[in-house]
C-alpha cells in the first residue's frame, strides 16, 4: 500500500476546506447560478433611453399621478413566463436607471409554475415568511402572495444604487 506524504495531505485538507466553504456559500437561497443581468432584454441598471418600447404607467392611470412616477410598461409584453400566465409586468426606475421588474400572476398554480421554473434556473431558494427567493451580493429574486387578492408577485431587484454602474 502506498503512503500519502505530508504535502499531499495538506493539499487534500485545503481542497476539503474549500469544498466545505463553497457548499456553505452555495446553500439554499445563495445560488451558484449567475444572477439575472436583464429581464427580456432590459438590462438592470440601464437608463430609460437604453430600453426601447417603455411607456409610463401614468399614461394608462393618470389619476395615480406620483404613485406610479418612474414605473413603466411595454406594449406587447408576452402574457406568459415559462408555462405560467402573467397579468402584468412593471419596470421600476430609480435615478433614471432600471432598478426592479415586478410580474404579477393570478392564482397559486401560476405561482407554482414560476417557482418551479426559477428553481430549475437558480437551484433551491429560501423561504422567509410568505416569500420564497434567491439572493446574490447585489441582486435578489423573490416570489410571494399579494395580500388577500389571489395574486402573486415575482420581483427582480438590483440591490445596489443604480448610479454605481
Amino acid at each position: 500500500m502506498r503512503t500519502i506524504g505530508k504535502p499531499t495531505l495538506l493539499v487534500l485538507a485545503l481542497l476539503g476546506a474549500l469544498l466545505a466553504g463553497s457548499a456553505l456559500a452555495a446553500g439554499p437561497g445563495y445560488p451558484d447560478a449567475r444572477r439575472p443581468e436583464d429581464f427580456r432584454g432590459a438590462r438592470f441598471g440601464a437608463t430609460l433611453e437604453e430600453i426601447p418600447g417603455l411607456h409610463p404607467v401614468s399614461e394608462r392611470m393618470p389619476r395615480a399621478g406620483e404613485r406610479f412616477k418612474d414605473v413603466y410598461y411595454r406594449e406587447g409584453e408576452p402574457p406568459t413566463l415559462g408555462e405560467a400566465s402573467i397579468v402584468s409586468v412593471a419596470y421600476y426606475f430609480r435615478k433614471d436607471r432600471l432598478r426592479s421588474v415586478i410580474l404579477t400572476m393570478q392564482g397559486d398554480v401560476n405561482a407554482f409554475l414560476v417557482k418551479d421554473m426559477l428553481i430549475s434556473k437558480f437551484g433551491p431558494g429560501r423561504q422567509l415568511g410568505p416569500l420564497y427567493g434567491w439572493t446574490w451580493e447585489d441582486f435578489s429574486v423573490s416570489l410571494g402572495p399579494l395580500d388577500d387578492s389571489g395574486m402573486h408577485a415575482l420581483t427582480y431587484t438590483l440591490e445596489r444604487d443604480p448610479e454605481s454602474e
